[in-house]
């Protein structure tokens, strides 16, 4: 398996690797339910705009070598990157293709409930990471945490280099409880719109360390 900054050309089958990924994730279920017509294009449609407004350079993907397929994909939000979009956004009808109007208000009310709750300095921001659960036949099948765990290691090492803090929002107990080994510590849990989902901050490796 290697670790690569995702391609321009491979952006539809990394959102298809994250919308098979994030099929029962809670937020992704109030967005799109289960049950809608052509939902798993529709929750990658979603995918593909946050890939293209967050910017691929930090989207990390993890590859099998063998055959060239996308297995993982983490996508992080910079720092000092806008992360709400401005009325009139062109990218904004993507979002309506993938979600649509009900999954655009879902959005729009977890993102205004968690807006406060990041951290002031600058710092990173994983929006998700996931992984297939298909693999290609005659390839060892590596498995699901080693891949998550491979693409967030690789990415925390740029981040520890810089100095900088991280940020994450956790939606389940398992979910906290796999990001308090990566050194992330839960800041606060939401109510509201955003019911149950914890935030979670790491400090950098130099920081952790002192």
């Amino acid at each position: 398996m290697e670790i690569r900054t995702l391609e321009s050309k491979r952006v539809r089958e990394a959102a298809r690797v994250l919308a098979e990924a994030f099929t029962d994730e809670p937020l992704i279920t109030q967005m799109v339910p289960l049950g809608t017509l052509h939902r798993q294009r529709k929750i990658a449609d979603y995918f593909v705009w946050n890939m293209r407004h967050t910017g691929l350079r930090t989207v990390d993907v993890a590859v099998d070598p063998h055959h060239e397929t996308i297995v993982g994909v983490a996508l992080w939000r910079p720092p000092g990157h806008v992360s709400r979009w401005l009325p009139g956004l062109p990218a904004k009808p993507g979002v309506l293709r993938g979600v649509g109007l009900r999954g655009l208000r879902v959005l729009e009310a977890h993102t205004a409930a968690v807006a406060d709750l990041h951290p002031d300095e600058p710092h990173w921001h994983l929006i998700g990471v996931g992984t297939s659960r298909r693999h290609s036949p005659g390839t060892p099948a590596t498995p699901v945490p080693e891949v998550e765990a491979a693409l967030i290691a690789h990415r925390l090492r740029e981040i520890d280099g810089t100095g900088c803090l991280a940020s994450l929002e956790a939606r389940t107990p398992e979910h906290v409880e796999r990001y308090v080994d990566f050194g992330f510590a839960p800041h606060c849990t939401l109510d509201g719109a955003a019911v149950g989902t914890a935030m979670m901050w790491r400090a950098p490796a130099a920081r952790l360390a002192a």
